[in-house]
């Protein structure tokens, strides 16, 4: 009999950040520093930021300015921007890795205002809107970056994701083939591409790009995920319920292996190892459905404390103790730079918790 489940898109988001040296010397001279120490100034930098993030919110990325043809056709991938680009780049770059995103799209809005399909802006606008779930504006930044630059195809991996992610598979395959030719040794690619060909019912091709993945990064959880994935798709049972315990074993945090070790329990009529499977895909879900909504309220108002609070704790009772512990010392650092004393206690004590039962 053929088996058929869900495999949905992988969150597979790919960001190529700057050194930490290149960040502090890019971002030196922002305002917002100088606005700490001015209550006034405070204020009106608070109100610039709520601003700027209602107007990223808006935006529809078609919108944005075009460059004149050939604009940037002397721009490298490797370049680093002008000393005009810089900071705001710099501090645009800060945003998308504290995963304050809406920033990060506002201050690449202002940027690309300024200076219209300038390339790194538009790569890390696209990868904001990817990481939020607006493919399709991704995937307007892409195109157009790729219109600009196209010897940044290789950098540009998440647009064949966001294909992905909209049913777009055929457009996806054809990007992840321009990737592959500019980039041959890129590993998740390949793994991309296995996914898309699986979904799409093409099982050999699938285990063509999957299968040389299991000697390359065999603790990769999303190669593990395809892999046992694919056995269960091409009806077989050997080796099955040990790569759907691997997957299971390599992101024990994630809803979608518990299901599919739920399901191939039930296949091998192995009821107690179903149910069980089946009892902690459900809890997962309802977690990750719940910390995903309260993300992205978060993301629309960083200022809303008690949304990341929630977070942590949602994701602490998940018993992710390592992402949990990430979340903490977010939370820690954003209640100190908010005077709220009573959240930064709560969170330092948590963190302390969590430190000593590593």
């Amino acid at each position: 009999m053929n088996r058929s489940i869900a495999i949905g898109a992988l969150w597979l988001v790919v960001f190529a950040g700057m050194a930490a040296t290149e960040i502090r010397a890019a971002t030196q001279g922002i305002p917002s520093t100088q606005a700490e120490a001015n209550p006034d100034g405070r204020l009106q930098g608070l109100a610039r930021e709520a601003a700027l993030r209602r107007e990223a919110q808006a935006l529809d990325a078609r919108l944005l300015p075009k460059a004149e043809a050939g604009r940037w056709n002397e721009w490298l991938p490797t370049e680093w921007p002008a000393p005009a680009h810089a900071v705001p780049y710099g501090e645009a770059v800060l945003a998308y890795q504290a995963s304050d995103v809406w920033r990060a799209v506002g201050l690449s809005r202002e940027l690309l205002l300024q200076e219209p399909d300038y390339p790194p802006a538009l790569l890390l606008m696209a990868a904001s809107f990817f990481r939020l779930q607006r493919y399709s504006d991704a995937i307007e930044c892409y195109e157009r970056l790729l219109r600009q630059s196209p010897s940044s195809v290789g950098r540009t991996r998440q647009l064949g994701h966001c294909y992905h992610s909209l049913g777009r598979s055929r457009e996806a395959l054809e990007h992840y083939a321009r990737v592959l030719e500019a980039a041959p040794e890129d590993w998740q690619a390949h793994r991309a591409r296995g996914i898309v060909w699986l979904r799409t019912g093409n099982l050999e091709a699938a285990r063509i790009e999957l299968e040389p993945l299991l000697q390359t990064h065999p603790e990769d959880p999303d190669v593990l995920y395809g892999w046992a994935s694919l056995l269960y798709e091409d009806d077989g049972t050997k080796g099955l319920r040990e790569a759907a315990q691997a997957a299971c074993d390599a992101a024990p945090y994630q809803s979608r292996t518990w299901y599919l070790l739920a399901q191939v329990a039930l296949d091998l009529d192995l009821p107690e190892l179903a149910q069980s499977a089946r009892a902690r895909y459900e809890e997962l879900l309802a977690s990750e459905n719940a910390i995903r909504h309260l993300q992205q309220a978060w993301w629309a108002d960083p200022s809303n404390l008690e949304r990341l609070e929630q977070i942590a704790r949602l994701t602490l009772a998940s018993g992710d103790t390592s992402a949990a512990e990430r979340i903490y010392g977010q939370l820690m650092q954003a209640a100190r730079r908010a005077d709220d004393t009573p959240r930064f206690e709560r969170s330092q004590r948590a963190l302390a918790g969590l430190r000593q039962v590593r």
